[in-house]
């Protein structure tokens, strides 16, 4: 029984958030996607992992943001994603990242 939500719409609305100033909204992302990273449905959360991972710009992009606050978690949740994407990156997937349709 897989979870009701979609993890794509879950992440889409997630990168929305990251990708958009205020940095307390971007920070918010941030600190919803390191929860649902370390949710008890593990699952669920590799389902975030992997798909948080094949697109991480925008958490790249936050890890030199002005804002110290703000870039430490994005270092500190990229190198969360980092960790789950290992194996991906031993095959070369992070050098095509998906761009998504707006």
């Amino acid at each position: 029984e897989g979870p009701g939500v979609h993890i794509e719409d879950l992440w889409l609305t997630l990168k929305i958030k990251l990708s958009h100033e205020p940095w307390q909204q971007q920070y918010i992302g941030l600190c919803l996607l390191q929860a649902l990273l370390g949710c008890h449905n593990k699952t669920f959360g590799q389902a975030v992992r992997d798909q948080a991972g094949k697109d991480s710009g925008c958490v790249q992009n936050l890890c030199s943001a002005q804002n110290a606050t703000l870039s430490t978690k994005a270092k500190n949740v990229l190198s969360k994603l980092n960790r789950g994407q290992a194996q991906h990156a031993a095959r070369g997937a992070q050098g095509h990242p998906n761009p998504q349709p707006q």
